[in-house]
C-alpha cells in the first residue's frame, strides 16, 4: 500500500489506545486475537501514574522486542500491523523515549502529542527536527487538542490559528489532528451517555466546529473517543457509536479513537464509503462533459464537478483504503 503522508494520514482510521503497562498487546497483535486497528498508540501520559512510568518505559520496550522478534522470525509482517504510536508526556520526554528505544524506533510511526498547546508547540517543533535529523524514516506527530486555552471562548480563535501557523511550518511530518472531546468535557464536569453524541454537549461543539473551520481544509482531524464498548449487556454501546461516528463523517471528521478492540471493526465498517457515494466520486473525478453539472448515478442527487471534486477525492481516499459498503 501506498505509504505516502497523505494517504498515511488517512490510514491512521481507527487508532486504539492502550497503557504501555500492557503485557499481553504483543502478543495478541502477534496471534490477531481481535480485528486489528488500523493504528495503535501505546500511552505514557494519563493512564500511567507518574510511579509507574519508568516501568511502562521498559514494558513498551519489551513490547517492541517480542515484535521485532516476531517479525524477524516470519511470524508476522510489519506491513500487516496496526501503525505504532507512542504517546508521551512532554517534548523532553519524546526526544527521552526516542533515545532509549534506539533501533526499536523503526518499528515506530510516530508520536502523541497530548495537550498540545502554544505553550509547548515551539518545544515539539525543535525537539521533532532533532529527532528527525537522526532517524532514518520520518518520525510523524499526531498533536491534541484538548487544553483549556483551546475550549476557552475568551482567545480560542487565537489560539487555534496561533497552533495551525506553528504546524503548518512542519506540516510534512504532522499525520493527524485529534480533539480530547473528554478532557473538554471534563473541563466543564460534563459526560455524555449511551444515547447521546459528543455534539450534544454545547460547549464542546462549539469547540469542535472551531477546530474543524480552522484545520480540516488542510489537516485530517480525527474525531474524539466514544467512551462505551462492548460490556456483554447489550447493543446500546454500539448504536451510540455508530450514530456519533455518522456525526463525525457528517463534520468532516476522519478516523476515531478507540479505547476498546470491540470498537475498531464498527469504526473500520463506518469508514467504507457507499456505493453512492463511491459512484459519483468516479464519475466526478473523470467528468468529460461540457456541462458542469449532472444527475448523480443514481439519479438521487445533483453532482458539481467544481463544488464537489475535493468531497470525490476523500472518498475515492477511503474506498481505496476501507473498502465500499455493499
Amino acid at each position: 500500500m501506498n505509504n505516502s503522508p497523505p494517504l498515511l494520514s488517512y490510514r491512521v482510521g481507527a487508532l486504539m489506545y492502550t497503557p504501555a503497562l500492557n503485557k499481553t498487546i504483543a502478543e495478541n497483535l502477534i496471534t490477531q486475537k481481535f480485528i486489528l486497528p488500523d493504528s495503535i498508540t501505546f500511552c505514557l501520559e494519563d493512564s500511567i501514574t507518574d510511579a509507574s512510568l519508568s516501568k511502562a518505559q521498559n514494558q513498551l520496550t519489551a513490547t517492541l522486542e517480542k515484535i521485532e522478534s516476531a517479525a524477524s522470525a516470519g511470524k508476522i509482517s510489519i506491513d500487516g500491523l496496526p501503525l505504532i504510536f507512542v504517546r508521551i508526556r512532554s517534548p523532553q520526554h519524546m526526544s527521552r523515549i526516542f533515545h532509549e528505544l534506539g533501533g526499536l524506533i523503526s518499528l515506530v510511526s510516530g508520536f502523541v502529542l497530548p495537550k498540545f498547546s502554544l505553550r509547548n508547540a515551539i518545544d515539539y517543533k525543535t525537539a521533532a527536527y532533532e529527532i528527525n535529523a537522526r532517524a532514518d524514516k520520518p518520525v510523524y506527530l499526531m498533536p491534541i487538542l484538548e487544553s483549556k486555552s483551546v475550549i476557552s471562548a475568551r482567545n480560542r480563535v487565537e489560539a487555534l490559528f496561533g497552533l495551525k501557523e506553528i504546524l503548518d511550518a512542519m506540516k510534512e511530518i504532522v499525520l493527524n489532528i485529534r480533539v480530547g472531546g473528554n478532557d473538554f468535557c471534563n473541563l466543564y464536569a460534563v459526560r455524555r451517555n449511551v444515547s447521546q453524541t459528543i455534539y450534544d454537549v454545547a460547549v464542546v461543539n462549539g469547540v469542535i466546529a472551531d477546530i474543524l473551520n480552522i484545520f480540516s481544509g488542510e489537516y485530517i482531524v480525527s474525531a474524539p473517543v466514544w467512551e462505551y464498548f462492548d460490556s456483554g449487556i447489550g447493543g446500546a454501546w454500539k448504536t451510540g457509536l455508530i450514530r456519533e461516528l455518522e456525526r463525525d463523517a457528517l463534520n468532516g471528521f476522519i478516523g476515531k479513537t478507540a479505547i476498546h478492540p470491540s470498537q475498531v471493526p464498527v469504526i473500520r465498517e463506518c469508514m467504507k464509503v457507499s456505493a453512492a457515494d463511491f459512484a459519483d466520486a468516479r464519475s466526478l473525478l473523470s467528468w468529460t462533459g461540457a456541462s458542469g453539472v449532472a444527475k448523480s448515478a443514481h439519479s438521487a442527487r445533483m453532482n458539481e464537478v467544481k463544488v464537489h471534486r475535493r468531497w470525490a477525492e476523500k472518498i475515492v481516499t477511503l474506498a481505496e483504503i476501507y473498502g465500499v459498503r455493499k
